[in-house]
């Protein structure tokens, strides 16, 4: 399932109520998924930067500025519209209970 920051809010708080130690894993644990969502090779994030460097080293050039802006702009749009779905689940399952 994913998990806006509205979920994240939620489960961790949960958590704390555990003690200090399953916060601490919890939080350990949600830093490799973010550390590890950032090298997806969507442009934005890290692992975009590196797509268009393997790309640039494939095509032996690299890619025009204008196409580059492009298929950044898309990965920025894509990232956003899963935001604002995580964050719509989010608020249906604190709403629903």
């Amino acid at each position: 399932a994913v998990a806006g920051p509205l979920g994240i809010y939620q489960i961790t708080s949960q958590i704390a109520h555990q003690g200090f130690l399953p916060l601490l894993d919890t939080i350990g644990i949600l830093s490799v998924v973010l550390a590890a969502i950032n090298l997806f090779p969507i442009p934005v994030l890290d692992g975009g930067y590196l797509f268009f460097f393997l790309v640039e080293k494939i095509r032996k050039r690299p890619l025009s500025e204008k196409i580059e802006n492009l298929v950044t702009q898309i990965g920025l749009a894509l990232l956003i519209i899963l935001f604002l779905l995580a964050t719509y689940n989010d608020i249906l399952r604190i709403w629903k209970g």
